[in-house]
């Protein structure tokens, strides 16, 4: 085939070549979440994911099943589940960011650059969102994907200067999905809708101004008038104010902004490097020359409010990264939708302007350099939460290393003399570049989601051997969520509308626990070591250390956990009645790869375990039927009816007859909720206990529980 005749028609089709290799490009990254391979991700998107699939099971957010975020995401993992399962979720996220990577492309058609830079910029943004940060929390990668799909309208707002009633509209309810999503993630469409409202006031629009502002208004009621249609109609007032509660609460009340700090909002707009993209770009932008962005009447217009928005999108983003108190790297996520048009015009600047190539072609490599360092220097991108001082200090160190670099760069050209890049050259290297990472993150796509480590395939492939599909397990997990994993690894339930323990939001979380482990009996549960369920080892021969430890809500859920299961293996613990017809297959491999390994550690832990079973069920003289009668004698009744004022349509225990109606055939429609209690009399100094504190906790202004033994 003629090479020459090849080149033309790709020249004559730039726009579209370039489009369909982005397109590429995204659906290659996308095949790094775990769930197009039957795996987990990792934190929160487990947790996301199994909600979907509860909630397209006919269960009820915030009544069957209970997390402290906003419904939007959970509605998106809904529709993911009920197109495909998991794969579902993962086609979802596929398509939304696909027509993201759209969506930005054509907004900088809007804005003149050239399908190079387009690419180049839209390549790199998305390599540093996939291989460092898209680790598993789907709320700040869905806020990414709907702003990259809002930019195009709002380019289209901005340079057509004047209100048009259907872009507005899709702005209006992207801003507003991604309101319920996480109200704390609106930074980059508020910056826009201030900046155009600004924008049209001042160029003598001030009724467009208002338009869009109505507009904005009216779709967010819309929405959210939607979601409290549903929520209504299935538990009326009831259930509304526990959307309010476990939704948004924790924004106005608890601990949510006692650690708010400029240092930490900050922390983001550093680590990803948008820094250095924005001062290049402000250098750049205000040459004389720059008429890229606009027509040569309206230049100065253009640029101030072009700068306006990203000034602004920069103070919003710090601000609501401030005030949680925290700075997981997920958050750096939110700066960046900013960085695309600033680095592409870099990028055309570079490749098409003389004048401007060193000033562009130094940020470009500072910037590359600067995110490179991380990894090359200090090893694995850290996804947990660090001291501010080490975040910093590594920003400092790359930076270092981006300065050396650039100067040594510099030098050689002075050295060298004039620098000359060829374009076509350029091309080719993105482009390999582009196809090296995309595959690259189809390598790692399988690897990421695996069960982290031999304990965690034993404990998964003990359940599975053992347990239906049909049957529930329960996991403790921690404010991180991470074990939420092992409800994906098993394709198995929750037990209890709460999978969180440790939230301080909800005063009897581990009451409301006992109750659904009460009622679906799960054959497993699994306590991970960093679990404060775990931490205790269940040791209560210190009881001065127990009553300062925990709550007594939580010693009657450690009373229970003791009482009616028996740990195995470190993590997984098995109902006792269930203990003898266990299938151990996966349990002896995990015991032989530990004495390949001579790790004598974990043979030491599972050797105690062992003994301290069969101690236990040598000094236990009660039977199976024992159990199974002292169960039908032996209730604890915990009532909420009475609570304070404060807590009233807020905190209250959850109707078990209502969540688990379609799990009982032929039972009458309201069933008690009874909490099985093992021994009499190893229980009755506990409940005893746990009542006393309780009824005097009226004056705590918590809820008071009133618990009676029949």
């Amino acid at each position: 085939m003629n090479i020459t005749k090849i080149n033309s028609w790709i020249k004559e089709r730039e726009h579209e070549v370039i489009l369909v290799s982005l397109c590429l490009i995204a659906i290659s990254f996308s095949l790094l979440n775990p769930l197009w391979y039957s795996e987990a991700p990792a934190s929160e998107a487990s947790l996301f994911a199994i909600f979907g699939k509860m909630w397209s099971t006919g269960e009820v957010l915030y009544q069957d099943m209970i997390d402290y975020a906003t419904p939007g995401i959970y509605l998106i993992n809904l529709l993911g589940y009920s197109i495909g399962g998991y794969l579902g979720i993962a086609f979802i996220e596929t398509i939304v960011l696909v027509f993201g990577v759209i969506s930005v492309d054509l907004a900088m058609r809007v804005f003149k650059l050239s399908p190079l830079s387009r690419f180049c910029s839209i390549s790199i943004v998305i390599s540093l969102l996939g291989l460092r940060y898209y680790y598993g929390n789907m709320t700040e990668d869905y806020t990414v994907y709907l702003a990259m799909i809002s930019s195009y309208p709002f380019a289209l707002l901005f340079s057509g200067r004047k209100y048009n009633f259907s872009l507005a509209v899709i702005t209006s309810l992207i801003f507003a999905i991604t309101l319920t999503i996480c109200p704390g993630n609106i930074s980059y469409m508020l910056a826009w809708y201030t900046m155009l409202f600004l924008f049209y006031s001042a160029n003598g629009r001030l009724i467009d101004s208002f338009k869009l502002l109505g507009t904005l208004l009216t779709c967010i009621a819309i929405v959210l008038s939607l979601f409290a249609y549903y929520f209504y109609s299935k538990g009326e007032w009831d259930l509304l104010n526990k959307v309010y509660f476990y939704s948004l609460s924790k924004y106005f009340y608890g601990e949510y902004t006692a650690n708010s700090s400029v240092l930490q909002g900050m922390v983001g707009f550093f680590r990803t490097g948008y820094f250095i993209v924005l001062i290049g770009f402000l250098i750049v932008f205000y040459r004389k020359d720059n008429l890229l962005l606009c027509d040569e009447s309206q230049a100065s217009n253009n640029k101030l409010w072009f700068t306006v928005y990203l000034s602004l999108g920069a103070i919003f983003t710090i601000f609501t990264n401030s005030v949680s108190g925290h700075f997981y790297d997920h958050y750096d996520q939110l700066f960046l939708p900013f960085m695309f048009i600033p680095f592409a015009f870099l990028m055309h600047r570079y490749l098409h302007v003389k004048q401007d190539i060193h000033v562009s072609f130094l940020t470009i490599i500072f910037l590359l350099v600067y995110l490179v360092s991380e990894r090359a220097i200090f090893g694995e991108w850290i996804h947990h939460e660090q001291a501010v001082s080490t975040v910093y200090l590594h920003c400092f160190v790359n930076l270092l290393m981006a300065t050396i670099v650039c100067l040594t760069l510099i030098f050689i050209r002075k050295r060298v003399g004039r620098y000359h890049h060829s374009h076509n050259f350029f091309l080719a290297l993105s482009i390999c570049i582009s196809i090296m990472l995309a595959f690259y993150a189809i390598y790692l796509g399988p690897r990421i989601g695996e069960p982290r480590d031999e304990l965690a395939k034993s404990i998964v492939n003990t359940i599975v051997d053992n347990t239906e599909k049909t049957e529930r397990i329960w996991v403790a997990l921690t404010n991180d969520a991470s074990s939420a994993q092992y409800y994906v690894w098993t394709d198995r339930l929750p037990a209890t509308a709460f999978l969180i323990t440790e939230e301080e939001y909800s005063l009897d979380t581990p009451v409301k626990i006992v109750n659904g482990l009460n009622f679906f009996k799960p054959k497993f549960l699994i306590i991970p070591q960093n679990s404060k369920l775990k931490n205790h080892k269940y040791d209560e021969s210190d009881d001065s250390v127990v009553n300062s430890f925990f709550t007594n809500q939580e010693k009657l859920l450690l009373s229970y956990i003791k009482e009616k299961y028996v740990q195995i293996i470190p993590d997984l613990f098995v109902l006792r009645t269930s203990y003898k017809d266990l299938n151990t297959t996966a349990i002896e491999r995990y015991k032989e790869y530990l004495h390949n390994i001579a790790n004598e550690e974990k043979m030491a832990e599972i050797e105690a375990i062992e003994k301290s079973e069969k101690v236990e069920d040598s000094s236990n003289s009660t039977s199976s039927e024992d159990l199974t009668k002292n169960d039908e004698q032996s209730n604890v009744i915990i009532d909420s009816s009475v609570v304070t004022e404060e807590a009233s349509g807020v905190i209250d225990i959850l109707n078990m007859e209502h969540h688990n109606e379609s799990q009982v055939n032929g039972n009458e429609a309201k069933s008690e909720n009874n909490l099985e209690n093992q021994s009499k009399s190893q229980d009755s100094e506990v409940m005893q206990s746990v009542s006393n504190d309780l009824n005097n906790s009226q004056s705590e202004n918590v809820p008071h529980i009133k618990i009676e033994e029949k």
